[in-house]
């Protein structure tokens, strides 16, 4: 076995990726593939944190939310150019751009509309900073895969329309940008691992997601069930998602697990989904620092750059 600077590199990309005293049960749960276990012991995990109140959000987005660019994320707009002057005080946001509030990824009338401290209505892993004209667009519709567009945001980052019904769903839906389809779909799937009364989240268009039972996918229709399953896979967390769900449990006590190990989705919920326990940009390195580590050569001993290891293609 090679050991040396690849070595030392390796073990501190692995610490840096897990999380073992926090994980510890749903790893156990996720190696046997017990799905059941594994439900139970992300409940567990998730349990621990509680959120703020619904006035804390703002504070919030400007600690945990903001992009290297200084911005505010924007997940429904890529036209937006947010800074705290610009979130929503009750007036304008009547254009795409001019303002921001605090959109319920899920939306609160599903639910009844409590914004509670404490509660989902409250908890920025769900209620997320969004271009305010845009969210008033989306409405209370479901997610979902547009097939003929009645509204589209600057440069199509959005759309709102009728939904391909091959998901299992005809209505109206809201479509996101790649960029971010993922990310809202482990909202999705985090609202059910942490609140337990989320399968009842029926009223309005919530049928969509929420069964209304536990008979079937830990609460979630089958359309939820393709749709985000599809997502997780297209679009698996990036390296600013995961630094999100780290400044997010150094606030609030929890992360969403989904975004640390968005391989659990595929116990829960079937193969449609990524099978890594590695996240972001890391992911491609260490399963080829793993190749080259464990791959035996005697010839080789204590090299700082073996000349057999191309780093070039690791961009």
């Amino acid at each position: 076995m090679k050991l040396g600077l690849l070595e030392l590199v390796i073990v501190v990309l692995l610490i840096e990726n897990s999380a073992t005293s926090y994980y510890s049960d749903c790893e156990r749960a996720f190696k046997d593939q017990d799905a059941d276990a594994l439900f139970k012991s992300l409940r567990e995990a998730t349990s621990s944190g509680k959120s703020g109140s619904y006035a804390d959000l703002w504070d919030t987005y400007l600690s945990a939310f903001v992009k290297d660019t200084g911005y505010i994320k924007d997940y429904y707009s890529s036209y937006s150019k947010f800074t705290s002057e610009d979130r929503d005080r009750g007036s304008g946001g009547t254009v795409e751009g001019d303002k921001y509030n605090r959109e319920h990824s899920i939306p609160k009338s599903w639910w009844g509309g409590s914004t509670a401290a404490g509660t989902q209505g409250a908890d920025p892993f769900i209620v997320i900073p969004a271009d305010k004209f845009v969210n008033n667009k989306r409405s209370n519709h479901p997610l979902g895969k547009v097939k003929k567009a009645t509204f589209s945001s600057y440069d199509g980052y959005s759309k709102l329309g009728e939904a391909d019904s091959s998901y299992g769903y005809s209505g109206t839906v809201f479509e996101p940008d790649d960029d971010v389809k993922g990310d809202l779909a482990r909202i999705v799937f985090y609202s059910v691992v942490k609140y337990s009364n989320s399968y009842k989240w029926t009223s309005n268009e919530g049928s969509a997601y929420y069964r209304g039972d536990l008979s079937k996918n830990f609460g979630l229709t089958d359309y939820a069930v393709k749709l985000f399953t599809e997502w997780n896979e297209i679009d698996p967390p990036d390296e600013w998602e995961v630094n999100l769900n780290k400044a997010l449990y150094n606030i609030q006590g929890n992360t969403n697990p989904f975004i640390d190990h968005p391989e659990y989705v595929n116990t829960l919920w079937g193969k449609n989904s990524v099978a890594t326990h590695y996240t972001g940009k890391n992911n491609k390195l260490i399963s080829k620092l793993l190749d080259y580590l464990l791959e035996p050569d005697e010839d080789i001993e204590n090299e700082e750059e073996p000349d057999n290891f191309d780093f070039e293609n690791l961009k």
